[in-house]
């Protein structure tokens, strides 16, 4: 089994959430492939939900 050293440890380099949602759809793809859907579905949502605009910006950019 892999050696995890701290979960709650912060990341050193910020990601972006364009990258994060890639690896997000990487992850889905590998997980499906392993026999796991419900699991895959789960990451495409999850991945889907980190390219959304928070619901207040959306709000503004269609009010102008």
């Amino acid at each position: 089994m892999a050696y995890v050293g701290r979960i709650d440890a912060p990341a050193t380099n910020p990601v972006s959430p364009l990258m994060l949602s890639d690896h997000l759809l990487r992850l889905a793809e590998a997980t499906d492939g392993a026999g796991f859907r419900a699991i895959a579905e789960d990451l495409l949502a999850l991945a889907d939900r980190v390219l959304d605009r928070p619901r207040a910006e959306r709000t503004r950019l269609h009010h102008g």
